[in-house]
C-alpha cells in the first residue's frame, strides 16, 4: 500500500490578524482535516505557504525564481526537465513529507 498524507498549507501569522485580534487557533477547515487524516489513521502535515514547491525542479533540485502563474509546464534551466506545473509541485510536496 502507497503511503497516505493530507497536506496543508499553514497560514502565516500576518493572514490571520483581523480588526487587531490575533487568531492563534486552528480554523475550522484545519480541524477538519486533521480530524479526518485522524480517523483514517493518515499522516497530517502543514507546509509553509511560501514553501516553493512549484519553482523547485523534481528532478536537480534547483529554484527557478521567474516561474509566473500562467506558466503551467516546468522547464528546468539547470537540468533542462520538462514536466507540468502541479504534477511536479506534487512530487515536492510528497518528498518534503518524507
Amino acid at each position: 500500500r502507497e503511503r497516505s498524507c493530507i497536506i496543508q498549507f499553514r497560514k502565516e501569522a500576518s493572514n490571520i490578524i483581523k480588526s487587531f485580534k490575533i487568531r492563534l487557533y486552528p480554523t475550522k477547515e484545519q480541524e477538519a482535516a486533521e480530524n479526518k487524516s485522524e480517523w483514517a489513521g493518515i499522516e497530517f502535515v502543514q507546509v509553509s505557504r511560501f514553501y516553493p514547491s512549484s519553482k523547485t525542479c523534481s528532478y536537480c533540485g534547483s529554484v527557478k525564481k521567474d516561474l509566473k502563474l500562467s506558466d503551467r509546464t516546468y522547464i528546468c534551466n539547470m537540468c533542462g526537465a520538462v514536466i507540468d506545473r502541479d504534477y511536479n509541485a506534487a512530487i515536492n510536496l510528497s518528498r518534503y513529507v518524507i
